[in-house]
């Protein structure tokens, strides 16, 4: 691998990193700010007035789904930069197999964080051998 394919791999390492990084700043002050003022809006519930015991299902609090850190479009946006950038399409599908997936438009939305960490674990050790193989020179 020359140079120039490096720097190459490298520069887009960095901007796909980048853009990632630039997301993940407009996706938190928007989420922060938008859940209080759900809160606000909505009234408070009353308790209605019961004889003898609740019942179980109104002693337990009710589980809310778990949110993924990532977005969807974090995701697609890994995928693809691996898909094109990598010149092995293979590892991107490989990947997507691996969370229990035939295409990336189908993977659900509590698989999002799983597949963009593998995608950027992937792209670390990339890194990691480029920056090696360049101690090695």
């Amino acid at each position: 691998m020359s140079i120039e394919q490096q720097l190459a791999e490298l520069t887009s390492a960095v901007k796909a990193n980048t853009e990632a990084l630039l997301a993940l700043g407009k996706a938190a002050p928007a989420a922060a700010t938008s859940a209080p003022a759900a809160e606000e809006k909505a009234p408070a519930a009353e308790k209605p007035a019961t004889k003898g015991r609740a019942s179980k299902a109104k002693e337990e609090p009710a589980k809310e789904e778990p949110k993924s850190k990532y977005t969807r479009e974090q995701m697609q946006a890994a995928l693809n930069d691996l898909r094109e950038n990598d010149g092995n399409p293979a590892r991107a599908k490989k990947i997507i197999a691996d969370a229990g997936f035939e295409k990336m438009k189908d993977i659900s939305d509590d698989k999002i964080d799983e597949v963009y960490l593998a995608v950027k674990a992937l792209f670390e050790a990339d890194k990691a051998e480029i920056e090696k193989e360049d101690d090695d020179i």
